[in-house]
Order: structure tokens, then C-alpha cells, then sequence
């Protein structure tokens, strides 16, 4: 007879682990801690934009994730393997230089970035509304190039002195063409302001473009050989680079400085067998050429840099998010659910390691429960509860907002404590019945008592009791 009865309660408690019960529609959700900031940080093409060399010299991933915005990349930023043609700075040839003109000529570096340095001031005096040159020239081993090549500087121009017409640098590369006449490409970059220009000029065999008012700012020119040539009405094929020169000229104005003159940083000279451009997961990808470009949100966590050998993206910021996860205790005879949110703020390495630069950071408390409701709000162990009695949940959203705390301390424990007060269908829509795999004993008590409210409601009996008894077993969803 006890065989048969047991026998008969397991019949039952399988019925009832495939019925769902039904609770009222509600659209609560558990309140939730989320950072935010932005960072700024060296990124590493191929690899997650937050990973980073920590003060150990290992690898390290910062716990968030970007915000649904766009990333702006410094085009010259980009470190490239072989950024430069000749780096032999020493040995660039100053020959047809303006005697007025004294000249600097170094290889530099700020952090990680390299870049040639080139000056040219006055060491006497000038003469109003005259123009004065610097030539740096440096040999090329016969570099051979295709049309399909494609040729990438990148350099920003300053000008010394309040009274200048224009100031320039440019770069120029002499090219046999395969029919072993000479042709010369340059690419002039202005700091002072006129109308940009590209033309090709028969009597000096030169093409060139112009780019105007572009002053102290890196600017990247990126060109395939051949549409450069071809957008020019000209018809020829290079065959090989002999000579690379870059030149800076300046124009005194009506009245002179002091000192005048004109100074450039180079941070890429180099060509390429393809085009170089990032992946942004468009069409033609986000193509190098200009002074920066948006790496979209649509793209994802990874940069990938294609067309050239791309070491490292120096100052990159990125905004971030973190969502943390609570520690969730329920009290379901009183209907209360207590929050614990714990985490330490990343600390920038010392000493070796990447520099991390935290800026804009907050911590931002999202709340689905009115704040009456509310009955404990701790910031590492301040109460911030009359800071939300009053908050109400926007009906648009369905959520209120609070700032807990912002411009957050590098290495800095911060933990967060919230009771909340629930109904009970508000409860039971925020935890869920156990599970038989992972807790076969509370499944079993669950769906015991699942039986005992069944029974005493078909006998017109109370189940409060019983109810209450079922909603203890019931775990916080996540």
C-alpha cells in the first residue's frame, strides 16, 4: 500500500514539472550597477581593444565592454613595422638649401611613436615676401614599385613666427618610370590656408597634390599609385623609387619676426601593396587618408589593420562599460530581495606595463522599483537612501536612474548594498522554480508543495502558508 502511494505522489510531482505555473504579467527586473568612463590606452590590432600589458609585463583584459559609440583612431597613431623609407636621418642631404636658413634634421620618438623632426630658421636676416627652402634628400636603393602600390605619408607642418604668407612641407619621390624616364610625385602639405588642388604638371613631369590649412595637425595622404597618376590625365608605369626628398618652405610676409621659419614631424613614409585601412566592417573599410576616422560601435571589440604591418594604436579612448553582478539574498516571507554589488576600480601599471587614463568615470544605479519601495541604499557604507525616496519609474523607459558616486579612484574597493520590497507577484517574477539537475532535493520540496496547494484549493482550503513554503525555495534569475 506505501509502494502505491509513493508511487502515486511521484506520478503527480512529474505531472507538475511540466506544467509552468502562471504569474501576473509584470515588467520588473532585478536594479542594476553599471560603470561607466572612458579610457585611454595603447590598443593592439588583432586583440581585444581592452586587453593591455599589466605591471607584471603579462597580458591583462580590462572587465568591460564598449558603450554604443564611435571610437575615434588617430591616423597617426598607428605604429607601423616599417613606417619610414630611410630612417638615416644623419645622412639626408641638405644641399640647395636657402643659406639664410639654419637646419635641424633628428630622429625622434614621443612614447611610443617615432618621427623625423625637421626645422629650418632664420640665421639672419630675411627679406619680406621671399620664400626660403630646405631640401632633405636621402637615397632609396632602387625600390622597386607597381602601380598597384600604395604610398602613405603622414607629417604635420608649424610655423615659426606670427608673419608668415604660407608655410609647407612636402614630399617628394622621384620614380623611373618603365621606360626609364624620370617622374617625380609630391604630396604638399600646407599649414596655411588656400584651396586644395591636384594637377600634373608635363613640363616637370611632377604630379602633385596640395592640401591646405592644416596647421599642426597630422595629416595622412594615402594614394594608389596608379588612380593618382590616372585622376591626372597621365599615362605612365613606375617602375622604381631612387630618391625620396622632403621639403619645407616658407614665405616671410609684408613685415618680419624675430626668428622665422617652419618646422614638420613624420611619422609614416612608406608604400604599401595595397591599400591600408582598418576594418569597420563597411565596403571599402575605413581607409587611411585624412587625419582620424570612426571605428563604429557595429565593428566590434577588435581592431583589425590591413594593407601593412600595424604594431600598436597608441591613445585610443574608448568608452566603456561595466555592468557588475550582485550578490542577490531574498527574504520571500517578507518579499524583500538585498543587493550586494562589490568591485575594485582597474589601477593604470607602474613602473613597466601600458599607461591606463581613466576619465568621465560614474557609477550609475538603475532602479525598476519605485523608491519608496526602498528601504536600505548604502555607498561603501554611506546611506544614500533619501537620495531616491522620491525617484518614480519613468513609464517611457521603465526605469529611474541615480548617480552613486563619479571620478572614481584607480585601485578603489567600492561596494553597494540595496533592500528592495517587493509585491508577491513582483517576486515570484524575479526568482524562478529550482531546477532537478542542478538541486534535485529543493525540485522535489518545490513540487511537493506545488501538490499541497493543489489539494487544499480543490478542498476549499487556505494555502497561504503553503505558498509561502514553495516561494523560499525559489532562486533570484539571473
Amino acid at each position: 500500500m506505501a509502494k502505491k502511494a509513493l508511487a502515486l505522489i511521484l506520478t503527480v510531482l512529474l505531472a507538475l514539472a511540466f506544467t509552468c505555473p502562471v504569474f501576473a504579467e509584470t515588467t520588473i527586473e532585478h536594479p542594476k550597477v553599471i560603470v561607466y568612463g572612458n579610457v585611454t590606452k595603447t590598443v593592439y590590432p588583432g586583440r581585444s581593444i581592452f586587453e593591455y600589458e599589466d605591471d607584471q609585463g603579462l597580458s591583462s583584459v580590462l572587465p568591460f565592454e564598449r558603450q554604443d559609440e564611435n571610437i575615434t583612431i588617430n591616423f597617426s597613431n598607428i605604429v607601423f613595422a616599417d613606417a619610414f623609407l630611410n630612417r638615416s636621418v644623419a645622412n639626408y642631404d641638405t644641399s640647395g638649401s636657402s643659406p639664410e636658413l639654419t637646419l635641424t634634421k633628428e630622429m625622434l620618438s614621443n612614447g611610443d611613436i617615432e618621427y623625423i623632426y625637421l626645422k629650418a630658421i632664420n640665421n639672419t636676416a630675411l627679406t619680406t615676401s621671399t620664400a626660403y627652402t630646405a631640401y632633405f634628400t636621402c637615397d632609396i636603393e632602387d625600390r622597386s614599385i607597381t602601380d598597384s602600390d600604395h604610398i602613405v605619408f603622414t607629417a604635420k607642418v608649424n610655423n615659426i613666427g606670427d608673419n608668415l604668407d604660407f608655410w609647407e612641407i612636402w614630399c617628394e619621390f622621384t620614380i623611373l618610370d618603365t621606360g626609364a624616364n624620370t617622374r617625380k610625385l609630391k604630396f604638399q602639405l600646407f599649414g596655411s590656408t588656400g584651396t586644395d588642388m591636384a594637377a600634373w604638371s608635363p613640363s616637370t613631369n611632377s604630379a602633385y597634390i596640395m592640401k591646405y590649412g592644416i596647421d599642426n595637425t597630422y595629416f595622412t595622404f594615402q594614394y594608389n599609385i596608379k588612380d593618382f597618376i590616372e585622376n591626372l590625365d597621365a599615362s605612365w608605369i613606375p617602375s622604381k623609387i631612387t630618391e625620396l626628398k622632403y621639403v619645407l618652405v616658407f614665405k616671410t610676409g609684408t613685415s618680419l619676426d624675430a626668428t622665422s621659419g617652419v618646422e614638420a614631424s613624420i611619422v609614416h613614409t612608406f608604400i604599401a601593396n595595397s591599400k591600408v585601412y582598418i576594418d569597420d566592417t563597411s565596403e571599402n573599410g575605413l581607409i587611411l587618408n585624412g587625419t582620424s576616422g570612426s571605428f563604429p560601435y557595429s565593428a566590434g571589440e577588435t581592431v583589425n589593420i590591413y594593407g601593412a604591418n600595424a604594431t600598436k594604436i597608441v591613445g585610443v579612448t574608448i568608452p566603456w562599460q561595466w555592468e557588475i553582478t550582485p550578490e542577490i539574498e531574498t527574504d520571500a516571507e517578507n518579499l524583500q530581495m538585498q543587493y550586494t554589488w562589490e568591485f575594485t576600480f582597474p589601477k593604470s601599471p607602474e613602473g613597466i606595463g601600458d599607461s591606463l587614463t581613466f576619465s568621465n568615470t560614474n557609477i550609475t544605479l538603475y532602479g525598476y522599483k519605485n523608491g519608496d519601495a526602498w528601504d536600505r541604499l548604502y555607498l561603501n557604507g554611506v546611506d544614500k537612501l533619501s537620495s531616491i525616496a522620491s525617484k518614480q519609474v519613468d513609464e517611457t523607459t521603465g526605469y529611474w536612474t541615480y548617480g552613486l558616486a563619479s571620478s572614481l579612484t584607480e585601485g578603489n574597493m567600492y561596494q553597494i548594498i540595496a533592500r528592495i520590497t517587493y509585491t508577491a507577484d513582483e517576486y515570484d517574477a524575479l526568482t524562478e522554480a529550482p531546477i532537478f539537475w542542478t538541486n534535485p532535493v529543493a525540485w522535489i520540496q518545490y513540487k511537493f508543495w506545488e501538490l499541497v496547494i493543489a489539494i487544499a484549493s480543490f478542498l476549499g482550503l487556505g494555502t497561504a502558508w503553503a505558498v509561502r513554503q514553495k516561494r523560499k525555495l525559489r532562486t533570484p534569475k539571473r
